[in-house]
């Protein structure tokens, strides 16, 4: 190498090396700051441009390989056919959307089953069985053929689909089916709304088909009810108040039976899918499985102590059962307390929506379980064959409770009202701070299967006479509408008067216990004016005759009756035949109608705590229905059991208090005079306090199997029960439509019926 080049190459590079090291870092930073935002670009696009499932298009995306598959999107979750699938998902044609029966059962309803080798599907509800066959529009609902209008279940390729709008029948789901490509996307309701159907049986006896019945199986044939005709032509309802011809195919009897299994199948779902759901706080899970198992809880109480220990069902019903297996009554109040135990954990103190249950209802069921329990028999000799050390165990588990509930009803959200006047009071209707667990009127027609009905558990026992004319005067207005001219207008139960109070149930009210005017309806007012001049009423010889009293009267102004007066008084006192003549209105006296054993009785005062005149609604005016709430549980039941337990364990003088508790609050001086002392609790003192307070609240015919006191108390009380067997009437029967649809009917209904 020369000089030259030599000087080149080494001076080149001092150049070089001269310039680097004048370049700031800065510069470099930038650089590769720019170099990365290339390259980071560069993946971009390719990925923008590559085609990737999100960004693809919809027939791509899904995948539909044949003309009238549809894909599925189920509460925004595409459910995409996998390997291990056995066929599609649903298919679209021109009778509308079909769901695989695999895939149906798996996401949405298991209770679906296809019988190949029948070719009939079949669908099982707590009531019926739905079936259809392969092809067919028809399908049947127990013995009734509907049609829907277009094939129920088709197949293809070797699989099997139904029908999207039969599964809409049954199944709580809403679906719209969008096109090119094909995809079916499906609504479920929540879990809330899984909860809330655990209610709709339990309104439904209240204020569906069922609510005019199920008062009297629960306190027919009892001590505290007579028959209004004593010669027992009251059909069905003379049957169950009497025990004569009184069998399986009672239907108040099915109703009640049909409406708590009913309840129990939508709670057993509720519990079962309670671990799939998502989207919720445990802490709201718990409060919602709470629910669904209290009213589980309650319908089973319901069950087992009026039909004894029969099928227990805990999970929902998948396939037809032709053997239904009996289960024990220890297995039955094992669930019961166990899920009561869940409940009192895990309820919420108070609920948004009114009507649902809270903790306070839990405490008061779960003694009042542990106290039937302790006690329990069918009256057939079957018990519980507890020890009496696990019976008292069970009585203080139940003392626990109960005064658990009454010494901490405040905090809990209730308490005990200091008049009772104001426990069924219209105006705490809506709001009734000693309700522990009431049933809500509801406007939906689903829950009303007969129309919008309102509340009609009082009208059976409202007095009427020959369907016509009911405790008024002529000239007097007959109607349902409340505050005509300012007054109160009697009512009429126009034919649907069953059963009325018997004369003992009266007596046991004493002169100063207020509960009887607050319970019950013994005086009617003049409400309108008969005639322009006298604003009021003048007798007539019909009225008098009916009434038993002197036509000298009619026409005689020194009777006329003012609007607002007092027209009609049914008197527990008996008044002379002078005495009643000399008075300006008609005194009925009480004696006379429960001594005519031979004709329907016509005046007796009828029982008021559910009838609530100015809740009369719309077009319901003029008929004997209201709106008003039915309370299921109160605290002043808490008082009540918790007393009994007392005397139970031979604590009377607490016993004594708990009563004197009740009974000052009904002394209409609140003056303790009508307290009692710890010798004068007894056996049959609790039965006839429970009847004073608890009339008409849905508990009379298990409180005396509780007691055990059928035969004692019928016999002291109703002269109408002449043939009450306790080898068979402890225990209702089961229903015929019931027996209709298994193969074991023999040994599943109960001994002698």
């Amino acid at each position: 190498m020369d000089k030259r080049n030599r000087k080149r190459t080494i001076g080149t590079g001092t150049k070089r090396n001269r310039r680097n090291q004048q370049i700031p870092n800065h510069i470099y930073l930038l650089a590769i700051a720019i170099l990365l935002f290339v390259v980071i670009g560069m993946v971009f696009l390719i990925r923008r441009y590559t085609p990737t499932r999100e960004h693809m298009s919809l027939s791509e995306f899904f995948v539909l390989k044949e003309e009238n598959e549809a894909a599925v999107i189920i509460n925004g979750e595409y459910k995409e056919v996998t390997e291990t699938d056995d066929t599609i998902h649903a298919i679209a044609t021109d009778q509308g959307v079909y769901l695989e029966i695999g895939f149906l059962k798996a996401a949405l309803d298991d209770g679906y089953v296809y019988d190949t080798t029948e070719s009939v599907l079949r669908y099982v509800t707590d009531q019926d069985v739905i079936s259809a066959s392969l092809n067919s529009e028809a399908y049947t609902v127990g013995k009734a053929r509907e049609s829907l209008g277009k094939d129920v279940v088709v197949s293809q390729n070797g699989a099997y689909f139904v029908s999207a709008d039969f599964v809409k029948l049954y199944t709580d789901m809403s679906y719209e089916l969008f096109e090119n490509p094909n995809r079916v996307v499906i609504e479920t309701a929540g879990y809330e709304k899984k909860v809330n159907d655990c209610y709709f049986d339990l309104v439904r006896i209240v204020y569906g088909q069922a609510e005019d019945t199920y008062l009297m199986v629960a306190e027919g044939g009892t001590d505290i009810w007579q028959d209004t005709n004593p010669d027992g032509t009251n059909g069905n309802w003379s049957k169950l108040l009497r025990y004569e011809d009184y069998g399986a195919s009672n239907g108040m009897l099915n109703e009640g039976y049909a409406g708590f299994y009913g309840i129990l199948s939508a709670c057993n779902a509720a519990v079962h899918y309670a671990d799939k759901v998502e989207g919720l706080s445990e802490t709201r899970i718990n409060e919602l499985v709470s629910e669904a198992r209290f009213i589980r809880a309650h319908a089973l109480y319901n069950i087992v102590e009026q039909w004894g220990g029969k099928y227990l069902p805990l999970e929902p019903m998948n396939s037809p059962i032709s053997v239904l297996p009996c289960s024990s009554v220890n297995d039955f109040y094992k669930v019961i307390l166990e899920d009561l135990e869940f409940a009192m954990k895990n309820l919420p103190i108070t609920q948004e929506v009114k009507g649902h249950v809270t903790r306070a209802a839990a405490y008061h069921l779960y003694a009042k379980a542990c106290l039937t329990f302790s006690t329990y028999t069918d009256g057939l000799g079957n018990t519980t064959a507890l020890t009496d050390s696990e019976s008292k165990t069970y009585l203080e588990k139940a003392k626990a409770a109960a005064d658990y509930l009454i010494q901490n009803a405040g905090s809990l959200g209730v308490k005990l009202y200091d008049d009772v006047e104001a426990v069924f009071d219209e105006n705490n209707n809506k709001n009734n701070e000693e309700a522990l667990f009431i049933v809500c009127h509801s406007t939906i027609t689903a829950y009303n299967p007969r129309g919008n009905y309102f509340n009609r558990v009082w009208k059976h026992s409202e007095a009427y006479n020959n369907n016509t004319s009911g405790i008024y005067l002529s000239g007097m207005t007959p109607s349902y509408a409340t505050n005509i001219n300012g007054y109160e207008v009697p009512k009429l139960a126009k034919g649907n008067c069953y059963m009325e109070p018997s004369k003992y149930m009266l007596d046991l009210y004493g002169e100063k216990d207020g509960r009887y005017k607050a319970f019950f309806k013994d005086t009617y007012y003049v409400n309108n004016a008969t005639n322009s001049t006298k604003n009021g009423y003048t007798w007539n010889e019909a009225d008098a005759q009916r009434y038993g009293l002197s036509t000298s009267r009619v026409g005689n102004s020194a009777y006329d009756i003012t609007l607002g007066d007092t027209a009609v008084y049914l008197s527990r006192k008996t008044y002379t035949q002078a005495e009643r003549n000399a008075c300006r209105y008609a005194i009925f006296n009480l004696e006379d109608n429960y001594a005519d054993t031979k004709s329907p009785l016509k005046f007796f005062p009828s029982l008021k705590k559910a009838d609530c005149p100015s809740l009369y609604a719309g077009s319901n005016a003029s008929k004997p229905y209201s709106s008003a709430d039915c309370i299921v549980y109160r605290l002043g039941e808490t008082y009540l059991i918790s007393a009994e337990i007392d005397w139970r364990l031979g604590n009377n003088q607490s016993a004594a208090e708990r009563l004197n508790t009740l009974r000052n609050r009904a002394c209409k001086g609140h003056d303790h005079s009508m307290d009692i002392t710890a010798s004068e609790v007894t056996q049959d003192f609790l039965l006839d306090e429970y009847a004073r307070e608890m009339i008409g609240e849905w508990n009379r015919w298990m409180t005396l199997k509780r007691f055990r006191a059928f035969e004692s108390r019928i016999t002291k009380a109703n002269p109408q029960i002449t043939k009450f067997d306790k080898n068979i009437h402890y225990l209702r029967p089961i229903p015929t439509a019931e027996l209709l649809l298994i193969d074991n009917a023999n040994e599943y209904q109960n001994p002698g019926y």
